[in-house]
């Protein structure tokens, strides 16, 4: 045990002494950072500018509020005196759609099949909208009566199938470790595969094998690098969590704290497995050029499986 623990610990220093890991910090920190912050950064609120023509333009505009709640976007509503300042505005940009006098709804270029921003789903909303209104003034009603059914509360929805509950926590914690694993075996796991032989085609193994058994050393070398490897982990969640903190878009939401614990057992045996069978493998060349190929084949799976997870995290 002590002669693991001395190898740990060389390991670990003189791995974490390294600019190129420091580099691989500040870079994938970095990277972090702007995963978390960016996209709300660019998406921001989905504002639509809308105006409104006519002298009385009161009922249009809460049918366009209306509308609006409906379709998830918010909108600002101008009030214009005519057609033509309408159109103008909606030709320079300045609105994005609008409602003319005769109640038809203005857009500077036609709407596509697949459009889903929205202004496409404010338009959507708004024509059935004043399709109703428009019903509701042509029935005789009075004005009381049309606003008693405009404002009339929508039906319950009522599903069939019920989502079960935490699925989707569990499945972005899933999807996490997934990612982290594959991560830590690409990077620390070529580590010790690298390691072994260097340490072999320097004559260093000779050395270190002439006083350590071979188990000490292998074990040593995989939990030194591991723990470097658990350095990296903790530094980028802390870089999210920072992140999530100041911009209010915290990912630690949608995870499942309930199977963490499990996530990171089995990170840690994957781990494990893996550099165990790369050390191994590393032992068997006595150059660092042939290192990759042996990684090949042991890598190759990984890959697969790991493209494959994900079908299986978010299947049925």
């Amino acid at each position: 045990m002590n002669q693991t623990t001395l190898v740990a610990v060389r390991e670990f220093r003189e791995r974490t002494r390294r600019k190129g890991f420091w580099a691989l910090l500040v870079l994938s920190a970095l990277a972090v950072v702007a995963v978390v912050v960016v996209p709300g950064l660019v998406s921001g609120p989905d504002v639509v500018h809308v105006g409104v023509a006519g002298p009385e333009p009161r009922s249009t505009v809460g049918t366009l509020r209306g509308a609006a709640r409906g379709a998830g976007v918010e909108i600002r509503v101008s009030v214009l005196r005519d057609d033509a300042a309408l159109e103008r505005q909606i030709k320079d940009g300045t609105l994005d759609a609008g409602v003319d006098t005769a109640g038809r709804i203005v857009v500077r270029t036609a709407l596509q099949a697949g459009d889903v921003g929205g202004t496409a789903r404010l338009v959507a909303g708004v024509r059935s909208s004043l399709r109703l209104q428009r019903g509701l003034d042509e029935s005789g009603l009075d004005a009381e009566g049309v606003r008693a059914v405009l404002e009339a509360k929508p039906p319950a929805v009522r599903s069939l199938e019920q989502v079960e509950e935490g699925r989707s926590a569990r499945q972005g914690t899933a999807m996490v470790a997934n990612i982290v694993l594959f991560v830590l075996l690409q990077v620390y796991g070529a580590w010790v595969l690298t390691g072994v032989t260097e340490e072999k085609s320097g004559r260093v193994a000779e050395v270190l094998l002439a006083v350590i058994t071979p188990r000490s050393l292998l074990t040593g070398k995989v939990i030194g690098i591991g723990l470097a490897a658990l350095l990296h982990a903790v530094l980028l969640v802390a870089a999210g969590v920072v992140a999530g903190a100041v911009t209010g878009a915290s990912f630690l939401d949608q995870l499942d704290p309930a199977a963490l614990p499990a996530a990171i057992v089995w990170l840690m045996l994957g781990y494990t497995f893996y550099c165990f069978v790369l050390g191994a493998a590393g032992s068997t060349v006595s150059r660092a050029e042939d290192a990759q190929n042996m990684a090949f084949p042991i890598l190759l799976p990984v890959m697969i499986v790991y493209l494959v997870s994900f079908g299986v995290i978010f299947s049925d």
